[in-house]
């Protein structure tokens, strides 16, 4: 975490910019630039950007699959580091300006985007999905050093990679995944993601693997990390005392969850109709969210209040106790067992409860351990969206948690002493977010991100 003074809150540096054609020309745009934009997201293997220039009447050879280098950083904190970006161009949008020349907008993406297009393989994965990652990114030579936090997956998967590209092999290892810290919880998940954070210095990015358990949580049993910046949405008296970097400039809800459509896909109760196509017996399960939630990880500040508990419809659902939806499951634990015996289950249950004992076979069909699990993990996630903007900072990631203190506008018993509001104050987690580096018509830096919640903080 950079340290914080009253210093101008959205200025930043520039300090190289350039373009390298085809033939090698490369073409100083410290002078030219008129704005760069820099994207991370949590379902992007890669980060992405968006350079716009001018030519200053002088023409430039701009051609797609040329390389854009530009080392830059915010100067609102005391020890910001300059963050070196390296991309190729993928599009170009010319624009002639009378009297001006032409304006280039770029979209960039990183040259190691090129070994994911490329990537065709027909073999089999096997291992935990940390594993498989690592193997696929090395098959592929992707070039790109892959992270956790050490709450790896326990259960091993087989996963094919013929007909499929890196996208949707990742996608297969993050739905099927199960981390250890919640073996017996009933959960499932988790996100892979390009990001800078902690390779400011290098030309590339670095890509993370997380469950989604310990990206909401703080501590506990899935080890999640703590938020590193507190913002806040201050009024004019105490925007005197906070470092005007630390204020919030707008923040706006964008959703508060579809808790109807969320009910119809399963989320909250459903059955799952198993079919074991080893064996050709058919098994009901049941799902009810309410027997897991509170072993999950959750992001409020203290026990959070469940969806269930604050909404009238979501109530007289779960009272009721129906199901909701139907998945029909296919299993076949043989399809992975390469032993002349049988692979059989080793525990006989007709609802969806993990004991602690799964099948004899080294690999199995997960499928009805993962896919209404991952089904409600994914969704709670994302029960409050909102977007945050904030003065630059090159700090804040996608995957990172921000600590906000929001302004109150309930009734004086959810409010706190200073006047902020407690439910809606606390931590957010980062889904996504854009750095924005203007040069024209104003130099300027922003920092706008997505923020989630699954829970508001309980006991106000």
């Amino acid at each position: 975490m950079a340290k914080t003074t009253n210093r101008n809150a959205t200025d930043w540096e520039l300090k190289w910019c350039s373009i390298t054609n085809r033939n090698k020309t490369k073409t100083d745009l410290k002078n030219l630039l008129i704005s760069f934009n820099y994207y991370e997201d949590l379902d992007k293997l890669n980060p992405l950007a968006e350079i716009k220039f001018t030519d200053g009447k002088n023409p430039i050879s701009v051609g797609e699959n040329d390389v854009i280098d530009i080392n830059l950083c915010t100067t609102a904190h005391t020890d910001d580091e300059v963050v070196y970006f390296k991309f190729s161009i993928e599009d170009i949008k010319v624009e002639k300006v009378k009297g001006e020349g032409k304006i280039y907008t770029c979209r960039l993406i990183p040259e190691e985007s090129s070994a994911i297009a490329k990537f065709k393989n027909k073999k089999s994965y096997r291992g935990n999905g940390f594993e498989i990652l690592n193997q696929i990114f090395k098959d592929s030579e992707y070039g790109v050093a892959i992270h956790n936090d050490g709450n790896l997956p326990f259960n091993p998967l087989v996963v094919e990679a013929k007909g499929k590209k890196i996208p949707e092999l990742v996608k297969d290892v993050c739905t099927q995944s199960i981390p250890a810290s919640g073996k017996t919880m009933n959960t499932c998940g988790y996100f892979c993601w390009g990001t800078k954070k902690g390779e400011y210095d290098q030309v590339r990015h670095r890509v993370e693997f997380k469950s989604i358990d310990s990206l909401l949580s703080v501590g506990g049993t899935h080890k999640g990390t703590d938020a590193e910046y507190t913002y806040y949405q201050a009024s004019e008296a105490a925007s005197l005392t906070i470092p005007a970097q630390l204020i919030i400039h707008s923040i706006e809800d964008s959703s508060r969850g579809n808790l109807k459509k969320m009910a119809d896909d399963g989320v909250f109760l459903a059955d799952a109709l198993v079919l074991n196509e080893d064996t050709r017996q058919y098994m009901n399960k049941e799902w009810d969210i309410r027997k897991w939630w509170d072993r999950w990880g959750h992001i409020s500040e203290r026990k959070g209040s469940p969806p269930w508990t604050n909404n009238t419809f979501l109530k007289e659902l779960m009272a009721s106790g129906e199901a909701s939806k139907t998945f029909n499951l296919h299993i076949s634990h043989e399809r992975f067992h390469n032993k002349a015996s049988q692979a059989a289950p080793d525990k006989d249950s007709d609802s969806l409860e993990p004991e602690g004992k799964y099948q004899s076979t080294d690999f199995q069909d997960w499928d009805e351990e993962t896919i209404v699990q991952y089904n409600a993990r994914r969704a709670t996630m994302t029960l409050s969206i909102s977007d945050l903007v904030v003065p630059g900072n090159q700090y804040l990631h996608a995957g990172d948690k921000v600590k906000l203190y929001l302004r109150a506008s309930l009734p004086d018993a959810k409010t706190t002493i200073d006047g902020y509001d407690k439910e809606d104050s606390g931590n957010y987690l980062i889904y996504s977010v854009r750095h924005w580096f203007s040069v024209a018509p104003k130099k300027e830096c922003w920092t706008a991100a997505t923020l989630i919640r699954d829970t508001i903080n309980k006991n106000c």
